[in-house]
């Protein structure tokens, strides 16, 4: 079955949880079953498995301030508002290096994957050690590469 599917709910990784949307084509198996005639089987949900993968990955490289684990989420062709890849991990590695310990929490991501792009919505909230924590809000974009999936731009 080749499905559009619009979701709501909540993911929770380690010790955390955020609110979750998602839109996206899916692919999956079906088999005849008695609770509703045909129930799904196999990898459901794929696609967005593996986008919450990379951002899961993402969230660890940042709390480890782990600069090389970073690098690798990142697209060798990422841009965005002038920023390319090289100048984005220069100021990654300058703000984990300097700065002082920053913790992020993801409150919600809402997450459309068509074919091999994908958008989310980050809604988190980032706290600085003596300061209140801010509410902020990122549009992250996503693409395929080869086998797996990286960050083009957003961060």
């Amino acid at each position: 079955v080749v499905a559009m599917l619009d979701v709501e709910g909540r993911v929770a990784w380690r010790d955390r949880a955020a609110d979750l949307s998602y839109l996206g084509r899916e692919r999956f198996h079906m088999r005849p079953c008695r609770i509703s005639l045909w129930c799904g089987e196999g990898d459901q949900f794929e696609r967005l498995r593996e986008v919450l993968r990379v951002l899961f990955r993402r969230l660890d490289a940042f709390e480890g301030r782990d600069a090389a684990a970073y690098a690798g989420l990142v697209s060798e062709r990422y841009q965005d508002r002038g920023l390319d890849r090289k100048a984005l991990l220069e100021r990654v590695a300058d703000d984990f290096r300097a700065g002082p310990r920053a913790t992020v929490r993801v409150r919600a991501w809402q997450v459309r994957v068509e074919r091999d792009r994908a958008e989310v919505g980050e809604d988190y909230e980032i706290a600085v050690a003596g300061r209140a924590p801010a509410r902020l809000r990122a549009l992250l974009r996503l693409e395929r590469e080869g086998e797996r999936w990286v960050f083009a731009g957003g961060l």
